[in-house]
């Protein structure tokens, strides 16, 4: 019964935070700024905007680490490479993500968002090594059915002459991409340690470097 209590929590928790998260984040990048003549002004300070959620969740980590799963001796281990890999392509996922947000809606972001598990099985397999039952390519592919179905416009395809992709719809696909990278090389990371490594600690990594990284691209780039 505890267990279920726990899953049941832990659900509610994650759907309440990422309900409250997708609201700051449309009302930030959606939201209206002016110059100091009155113009209206787009925001573009997505990498501030990561840099900030990255140096909250290394926070976060630290106290996960400190207060409910210490470091272990059995704990596997994981090289810097790997994470700074692997902070690279989650950093990218999140800034192109965010970046998109410029040319289309929320609801469309986190509809493409929802795809997701694609890019991350496609690449689990050719590069972190992974094999997945076939129930799970069934799911994937009533994932893909579900968004194909959602995001058709009978009127607006019959009235288009062309099938152009929009800067936003190529920021999730990039995005995507990027997601897809990361499972792959989190695999990897798997593999290399030779047992589960402590995902506080992997949470931790991941974001320092990610910090790293945007402060050399808010200060060098």
């Amino acid at each position: 019964m505890n267990r279920q209590i726990k899953f049941v929590g832990t659900a509610v928790g994650i759907f309440v935070c990422y309900f409250y998260y997708g609201i700051l984040q449309e009302s930030i990048t959606k939201g209206k700024y002016y110059l100091e003549d009155g113009v209206r002004e787009p925001f573009t300070y997505t990498l501030s905007l990561v840099a900030v959620q990255c140096v909250v969740n290394y926070i976060y980590s630290l106290i996960i680490l400190g207060a409910f799963t210490p470091l272990k001796a059995s704990d596997g281990k994981v090289s810097n490479q790997l994470y700074g890999i692997c902070s690279l392509t989650y950093l990218l996922a999140m800034v192109t993500s965010n970046m998109s947000l410029r040319w289309v809606s929320y609801p469309t972001q986190v509809i493409g968002k929802s795809c997701k598990p694609i890019p991350v099985m496609m690449l689990g397999v050719l590069i972190g090594g992974r094999s997945y039952a076939l129930r799970k390519y069934m799911f994937v592919l009533l994932i893909v059915v579900g968004v194909a179905l959602f995001m058709y416009n009978p009127s607006k395809a019959a009235t288009s002459t062309t099938n152009a992709i929009g800067l936003g719809e190529l920021m999730l696909l990039m995005s995507l991409s990027m997601d897809g990278l990361t499972g792959a090389v989190q695999e990897r990371m798997r593999g290399e340690a030779n047992a589960k490594p402590n995902s506080a600690h992997m949470m931790k990594m991941i974001n320092l470097f990610s910090i790293a990284y945007t402060f050399i691209g808010k200060n060098f780039g």
